[in-house]
């Protein structure tokens, strides 16, 4: 099974881990939690959903040309999973 980066919206917290490690510790990720490459939050085991991408498109109704830099960065991430998280290659736009 892959080891993946998985990193917290929320805190920034970023540990490597397999997917059964990740849903163990209790972290909110896929292919346990949610679907690569679907916008949905990506959270730690200590920080819930609020203040993710996912909450600030689907709750707070916050338009794509209003995120800030960062959870641009993030939304990009999400949209090229898994590539986008594996740890020798983490790559950015």
């Amino acid at each position: 099974m892959p080891r993946l980066v998985h990193r917290c919206e929320t805190c920034g917290r970023t540990e490597v881990l397999d997917s059964d490690e990740a849903y163990r510790l209790g972290w909110d990720y896929p292919p346990r939690m949610g679907v690569y490459g679907v916008v949905g939050p990506r959270t730690c085991p200590v920080h819930g959903i609020v203040g993710t991408v996912w909450w600030q498109l689907a709750v707070e109704h916050v338009r794509l040309k209003d995120l800030s830099p960062e959870q641009h960065d993030t939304l990009w991430r999400i949209l090229h999973e898994p590539a986008s998280i594996t740890p020798q290659g983490e790559t950015k736009k």
